[in-house]
């Protein structure tokens, strides 16, 4: 009779195997579980929109390595923003970077000028001769704050030649008005009053050359 203990088998061997197989999946799971998340997170990052960035409102001029660009012009030359007196008297002018305004028919204007008639040389010139602009534009009238009896005169004088004038009465609303600059030089606006002992006020608001 044989010794049943001959016909046993070492398994042990195959058991390690068997572990180290295991092992091997596991990792061989893990690594590939990781590729994928981080594929995930690559693509998501890839579908993410770029931000825009806006574009600046003035286009600036090509310039070449040295160059200074000029400034941008603006689309709009105003009286008093970009057009400024060089010499007035018992004038002011007013721009939006000021954050002052006048009122005319209950109308707040935040460009223009005002010309008070209560000293004497009432008035504002300006320096046209390198701009070369052919018409002024805006609105003209009386300041609120000006005395419902007070009358006046606003005058336009293109090199000491008289190119419009004006009546002032404080129950008329602000119009609009145009003169023509072709060749003007020098530009002089002066208020005066009428003599009744009441000062005349003036508004220009919103003049426009070109």
């Amino acid at each position: 009779m044989r010794n049943s203990a001959s016909f046993r088998v070492d398994v042990t061997p195959v058991k390690r195997i068997g572990c180290f197989t295991m092992v091997g999946i596991g990792l061989l799971v893990l690594i590939v579980i990781g590729l994928v998340i981080k594929g995930g997170k690559e693509t998501k990052r890839d579908n993410t929109e770029t931000p825009t960035v806006p574009m600046p409102s003035i286009v600036v001029a090509e310039t070449a390595p040295g160059e200074t660009a000029a400034p941008a012009k603006p689309q709009k030359i105003f009286l008093g923003e970009h057009v400024a007196a060089y010499k007035k008297y018992s004038a002011q002018e007013y721009n939006p970077q000021i954050g002052s305004y006048f009122t005319m028919g209950g109308t707040p204007f935040y460009r223009g000028l005002t010309l008070s008639s209560r000293s004497d040389g009432c008035y504002a010139y300006y320096n046209l001769g390198a701009y070369g602009f052919h018409t002024m534009k805006g609105q003209v009238g009386c300041l609120d704050k000006m005395d419902t009896k007070a009358q006046g005169t606003l005058s336009f004088y293109g090199d000491d030649v008289l190119l419009k004038q004006i009546e002032l009465r404080s129950d008329k609303l602000p119009t609009n008005f145009e003169i023509d600059i072709t060749e003007i030089n020098q530009l002089r606006i002066n208020c005066v009053s009428i003599d009744n002992g009441r000062f005349a006020l003036a508004g220009l608001a919103d003049v426009i050359f070109e």
